[in-house]
């Protein structure tokens, strides 16, 4: 289990022809705010894992020790999954347009 820090490493596997590719991303504090960024195109594994969590009824405590590895127990745990969450739901939803847009271009 990772302490929350500044940024903490964390590490994805993406399926991709039958095989899964790890992916690393370092997760920050609270998730940004505002246009979609790259940081975004890095968590949509998280993101899409942390709206699944929720829909199948998954306490914060569990996502963000199974998903975030972060200690749930750390001041600011709890605060990071939300942002995440939160970041997650807008994505999905009002900024999907802009998401889809960003994330067909090549660099953000």
């Amino acid at each position: 289990m990772i302490l929350l820090g500044t940024i903490v490493p964390i590490r994805y596997s993406w399926p991709i022809g039958g095989q899964l590719i790890p992916v690393h991303v370092s997760l920050m504090p609270v998730a940004p705010e505002g246009s979609v960024s790259d940081y975004d195109r890095t968590h949509l594994a998280l993101y899409a894992a942390l709206l699944d969590a929720e829909a199948a009824g998954v306490g914060w405590r569990n996502a963000t020790a199974t998903l975030m590895r972060l200690d749930p127990d750390h001041e600011g745990a709890k605060r990071c999954w939300h942002s995440h969450l939160e970041r997650a739901r807008w994505i999905t939803g009002c900024g999907l347009a802009e998401a889809v847009e960003v994330f067909g271009k090549r660099e953000i």
